[in-house]
């Protein structure tokens, strides 16, 4: 009853989760692939997940789209750019595998610091004209010129560096948006890295949980009572009945010397037998250590025993009671 009490005075509900503060990031990034005149396509410009052939492309225009928004409005700072990097790799006829052999970087839209007050929402949105023909021409002669034979790439990446506070909640987060584009290629498509939508949420835990002293406090005397009634009843539950000091030292004394000790059921006849009592049972032993002679030990009352040795015709005794 006790325990149940204590349990039933616990609210142990799940803790209460406050959102403090959301917020979610979409990234859409676009391109376009530019077309020469020629008499083959009649496009000036196609439009992405296509394939392109290398040697009618002009330019690509790439978009970068970035759109924050918060539940909550606030003070933020912003930075971005956008690089690009030429990879080239190379076959090793030994390895079977390609390997990163020359890297070239190039800064395509330097870095740009904004900032915005009391704003929920961020967005960033420019495009980007990338040379193609200047950037393939690139691979092309560097394999040309060294006697090279690689494989070669571009990354475009746009960097967002975003850091803001709202409603007393710091918001920190880096965002990337990737084109790869091959190159030294007779035709190529483009591939897109990006994650496109993220959302975060900022929370608070509230410990929903309580204690009910009154029912908490009468539990614990509950079991403090019922644990005392039993240790109190226990001998009579058990029927346990405690010994006396007698009983200890006699069991002691026979647990310690009892290969010296011969317990008899019936009392020898001590008729014409001298009697000396001794101080001690350590005399006893020291008597049966001298005569060589084991020690006699008889139950002649209730809490009442005698030990004793007989030598000729005396009676060494000692008498343990109560």
């Amino acid at each position: 009853m006790g325990v149940t009490l204590i349990y039933k005075s616990l609210n142990l509900n799940a803790p209460v989760k406050e959102i403090l503060l959301a917020y979610d990031i979409e990234q859409t990034p676009n391109y376009k692939v530019n077309i020469l005149d020629n008499n083959y396509i009649d496009e000036d410009s196609l439009q992405k997940n296509n394939n392109y052939v290398t040697n009618l492309v002009s330019s690509i225009d790439l978009n970068f789209n970035y759109l924050y928004e918060a539940t909550k409005p606030g003070d933020y700072e912003y930075n971005y750019d956008v690089k690009a990097t030429i990879y080239g790799k190379y076959q090793s006829s030994s390895e079977g595998e390609n390997s990163s052999l020359w890297t070239k970087e190039y800064v395509l839209l330097e870095n740009t610091l904004e900032k915005v007050k009391n704003k929920n929402t961020i967005n960033i949105n420019k495009t980007v004209n990338l040379d193609f023909p200047k950037y393939n021409n690139e691979v092309v002669n560097f394999k040309n010129d060294l006697n090279v034979p690689i494989t070669g790439y571009m990354e475009v990446v746009m960097t967002i560096n975003l850091n803001g506070n709202a409603s007393n909640n710091k918001i920190k987060d880096v965002k990337t948006e990737k084109f790869i584009i091959p190159l030294n290629q007779l035709a190529f498509s483009i591939s897109s890295d990006t994650k496109k939508n993220d959302h975060q949420e900022i929370v608070y835990t509230k410990d929903n949980r309580s204690i009910n002293m009154v029912k908490f406090d009468i539990g614990i005397l509950m079991i403090v009572y019922s644990i005392t009634l039993l240790v109190l009843t226990f001998k009579l539950i058990f029927n346990v009945k405690s010994k006396s000091k007698y009983e200890n030292e006699l069991d002691r004394i026979l647990k310690s010397y009892g290969d010296v000790i011969i317990e008899l059921a019936t009392m020898i006849n001590l008729d014409g037998k001298d009697t000396v009592l001794v101080k001690s049972f350590n005399e006893m032993l020291d008597l049966e250590e001298e005569l060589r002679i084991p020690i006699n030990f008889i139950q002649t009352a209730k809490n009442k025993g005698e030990f004793f040795i007989i030598n000729n015709d005396i009676c060494y005794k000692w008498v343990l009671s109560e």
